[in-house]
């Protein structure tokens, strides 16, 4: 874990070192939904939001690539029934790498598109929720919990993997140096398999939840 805190917090200082012509340097935050898709994983949305920094490489008057460095939280909430209920929340670290194209549409606007792959590591959160007195076995009925998401459930947390990966869509339209914009990313990783374990011993199905998230975005650019 401390050598991923490390690796971020050196792209984070390459990035102030980058920023510069032909680079430009911009913040940004943001709030949306999140949620889990993948084989009987789709859940209801839970609120998410996201910080971060980011350097641009201008190599052409249309075309660079974006790099960033955010924090972020997503997740979501997940009802089973005969199982019972979860709303689970992880807080990742994460670097974004697009492809941009900058569109001018004025003296000093411009629409810009990204897209690209994220790499993350799970950092925090928690779950909380509730499960059904037929599936837990006690005979006092539901059980209530609230466990750190990140860890082995042998362990008393809620089994979740520390890493993520997968695509990012971008649409940010940018006036002066104001930035506002529209982001998607899609996971393609599994982010909780000892859950699928569990159920598919007990229930005879698969739980293979992949994180999906939405923002807008306000940022500047420096």
């Amino acid at each position: 874990m401390k050598r991923f805190a490390i690796i971020f917090c050196l792209c984070a200082c390459a990035m102030f070192t980058w920023a510069g012509h032909p680079f430009t340097f911009h913040v940004k935050a943001g709030a949306g939904t999140s949620q889990f898709w993948g084989q009987r994983s789709g859940s209801d949305t839970r609120l998410s939001y996201k910080a971060g920094v980011g350097v641009t490489y201008h190599f052409h008057p249309v075309w660079a690539v974006q790099g960033e460095l955010e924090f972020l939280s997503a997740g979501g909430n997940k009802h089973v029934e005969g199982v019972g209920q979860a709303d689970m929340q992880a807080l990742y670290l994460q670097m974004p790498l697009q492809m941009t194209a900058r569109l001018a549409v004025g003296p000093r606007t411009a629409f810009c598109f990204g897209t690209g792959a994220y790499w993350a590591v799970g950092v925090g959160g928690k779950s909380s929720g509730e499960l059904d007195a037929d599936f837990n076995g006690r005979p006092d009925g539901t059980y209530r919990f609230r466990l750190d998401t990140f860890g082995n459930l042998a362990n008393g947390n809620m089994g979740h993997r520390r890493f993520d990966g997968g695509i990012v869509f971008s649409l940010v339209y940018e006036v002066h140096r104001f930035r506002f914009g529209v982001e998607a990313q899609v996971g393609l990783a599994r982010v909780n398999r000892q859950l699928d374990y569990i159920l598919q011993n007990q229930r005879g199905w698969h739980y293979l939840p992949r994180n999906l998230c939405c923002f807008f975005t306000a940022g500047y650019r420096f």
